[in-house]
């Protein structure tokens, strides 16, 4: 579909918000929401096909009511534009009403209130100024409207002005300068939440908008990208939005539309077989009197193309014939000059080259008559500075009418400061009094402080001892550690190493190695993000192999450890600490859980959240441990079911490392009956 028809159809979408707030009258005593509410609601019910009902159904119920309120009108009015604009394209009667509208609007304080409707009816305005050529005049109402929407701050709306951005850019052949436009309105839209059917329609156009900005910029790759981009989003979309046959048939509508621009690329790039295809599907939707049939009409001209460089001339002439028939119906300027343009090539390709010349004449004709509708290629950007800048000076010639009130005011003003001095001597007295009293309170106030940050000190010393104390301990520790993992990576060397053994090997080798990695975190007891070696982990595989690891600790208390995967997850994690996590949970469950039981791993995904639980049937946590469970060298460690000894650091390590992922650890237990751990890290679906 050609840009200027979707402009035409972004009227539609500009008035759907007015149908809601209209609802809401200024002056109960004058408009009448709930009835005209009846009266449109009714009206979309028996005439959504029929336009030309719409307007005389509208017609005869205002010609009864005799008491119409302004806004009550505004809403006439709004219907009157949208007929005008997008089914007669009478421009000039399209203009009355929208004055009318903007009449209603006048006054300031309703324009405040309804400040979201003010500012599209400047944008239409300016539309049916632009498409009749007015371009200074439209460029005056498009800056009106934004200054309106800039005061609305409301960033849904401004889609709609960065969507005529795109659009006049496009018509002046600036591909490239319209696509930011089409793109940065796109993600406006999305921030419509109160209108799930207008972000529907209004993105999946502009996807296709962007795929035809490509497609004239000759980066057919790109277009095609955006092609099937808007044909997926309509395809996960339209489930929730198709609830009656109107919206089903304008979904159709788009996709044919798409389909027919995607043809045209592909036969571009010489797969004309799969453009055949798609340009077929697009006229048969669109061929239909209930869709787009002037867009039907361009993918008909395509189709044609295609015959003639294939010299199927018979199939050529009878789509040609199909779209001067519909030609003669729909009025498409557009599409006849591409008509005549086709149809010359089929002529000469024939030996009929009068009429090839016929032909040529005719398109020539067309294209210069619309080439002088889109010769404004003034720089909109520019012009805005020079509307900015006059705005700007009228507002200065005001400020100038106000400086004779502003100077009355200044001497006033210095009457009030002689006054305000007077007073303010006779407060300074006053202060200087209490000042004396307060600089009393002061030096007992320093002496205070001075004793409180003697004893701070003494604390921090304290503290300070401990670390050092703690650090000596812990580097006298490292030095066997690294015995252990030399050894233990000497045996696993060892090819006659027993199987049976290797895993113990293994397990001795990869604990002695988080033991040193331990003391590392006790040195510096804190855990950040910005610390963490991120990768991509295969949750399921990391949950096994710490399973298997620890299944011989297990078998020792005859335990049996299950894993349970909903899906296959990759994660972005430190796998070495999330490791640890899970080991730490996996050895409390085994530690506080009797001979003979059964602890279970789960992994699911709950909405943007991945979740391990290891649920145990140990002893469970008594109420008066549970709010010391994650402190640092708790209170609440015990001995396991084995006499077991516990340090009271795995738990409080591991939620410094879930928070450290931006993740949640928690715990559900009961006394007697077992213990479930959460750990919930953050995931996004590709």
């Amino acid at each position: 579909m050609r840009l200027n028809n979707w402009l035409i159809s972004l009227v539609c979408f500009i008035y759907i918000p007015v149908l809601c707030w209209s609802c809401r009258s200024v002056n109960n005593n004058t408009d009448h929401p709930k009835y005209f509410d009846s009266v449109f609601h009714r009206m979309d019910s028996l005439y959504a096909d029929n336009q030309v009902l719409r307007m005389r159904f509208l017609d005869s119920v205002y010609a009864q009511f005799p008491t119409p309120g302004p806004l009550d009108l505004f809403r006439k009015y709004e219907q009157k534009a949208r007929y005008s604009f997008t089914q007669t394209r009478d421009y000039n009667k399209a203009v009355l009403y929208v004055d009318s509208e903007l009449y209603v609007l006048q006054n300031e304080h309703i324009q405040k209130l309804h400040s979201k409707e003010y500012a599209d009816c400047l944008l239409v305005k300016g539309d049916l100024l632009r498409v009749q050529g007015k371009y200074t005049d439209a460029w005056l109402y498009y800056y009106k409207a934004k200054e309106a929407i800039l005061k609305t701050r409301d960033s849904c709306q401004f889609s709609e002005f960065d969507m005529r951005f795109g659009a006049v850019y496009y018509k002046q052949e600036k591909y490239r300068e319209a696509i930011p436009y089409f793109e940065k309105a796109f993600f406006e839209v999305g921030l419509c939440a109160d209108d799930p059917i207008y972000i529907f329609y209004t993105q999946q156009r502009i996807l296709d908008n962007i795929g035809l900005c490509y497609e004239h910029a000759s980066v057919q790759d790109s277009a095609i990208y955006y092609y099937d981009s808007a044909l997926h989003y309509i395809a996960i979309k339209k489930g929730k939005i198709i609830q009656n046959p109107h919206r089903l048939a304008a979904i159709q509508t788009a996709i044919g539309i798409i389909k027919g621009n995607k043809g045209g690329v592909l036969a571009l790039q010489g797969k004309t077989k799969e453009a055949e295809s798609l340009l077929n599907e697009s006229i048969h939707i669109n061929e239909d009197e209930k869709h787009e049939r002037s867009d039907a009409e361009y993918s008909m001209v395509k189709l044609a193309k295609i015959y003639i460089a294939e010299n199927r001339l018979k199939d050529a002439l009878s789509v040609l014939e199909r779209v001067r028939l519909s030609l003669s119906e729909v009025v498409n300027k557009d599409a006849e000059m591409q008509y005549w343009q086709v149809l010359s090539k089929y002529y000469y390709q024939t030996s009929q080259l009068p009429a090839a010349y016929t032909a040529i004449q005719r398109y020539q004709s067309l294209k210069d008559s619309l080439n002088i509708l889109n010769t404004q290629t003034v720089d909109i950007n520019r012009e805005f500075e020079h509307i900015s800048r006059e705005y700007e000076l009228s507002k200065l010639k005001k400020r100038d009418e106000l400086k004779t009130l502003y100077l009355t005011v200044a001497l006033i003003l210095i009457v009030l400061i002689g006054l305000i001095v007077y007073l303010v001597s006779r407060a300074w007295i006053q202060s200087h009094k209490n000042i004396k009293r307060l600089t009393t309170l002061n030096q007992r106030i320093k002496s205070q402080n001075e004793e409180m940050r003697m004893v701070v000190n003494s604390l921090e010393e304290s503290q300070n001892d401990q670390g050092r104390i703690m650090k000596t301990i812990a580097h006298d520790l490292k030095s066997p550690l690294h015995g252990v993992m030399g050894i233990s990576s000497l045996l696993l060397d060892e090819q006659a190493i027993p199987e049976e053994y290797r895993n113990m090997v293994e397990l001795m080798k990869v604990t002695a190695s988080n033991s040193l990695e331990m003391i590392s975190d006790l040195l510096h007891m804190s855990i950040s993000s910005d610390k963490l070696r991120m990768e991509l982990v295969d949750m399921g595989g990391l949950l096994q192999h710490s399973i298997n690891l620890l299944q011989f600790k297990a078998k020792e208390k005859g335990q049996t450890l299950t894993l349970l995967i909903a899906e296959n997850i990759l994660l972005t994690v430190d796998t070495d600490k999330i490791w640890r996590v899970i080991n730490n949970l996996l050895m409390n469950a085994i530690k506080f859980s009797a001979e003979g039981s059964v602890t279970q791993v789960e992994l699911k995904v709950q909405d943007e959240t991945v979740v391990v639980s290891v649920k145990d049937n140990g002893i469970g946590i008594p109420d008066k441990l549970k709010a010391h469970i994650f402190e640092v060298f708790s209170n609440a460690r015990r001995q396991g079911t084995a006499n077991e000894p516990s340090f009271g650091l795995g738990l409080s390590i591991s939620k410094q490392i879930v928070e450290a992922h931006n993740g949640h650890i928690w715990f559900e237990s009961e006394t007697g009956k077992g213990t479930t751990f959460y750990v919930a890290l953050p995931f996004k679906k590709e």
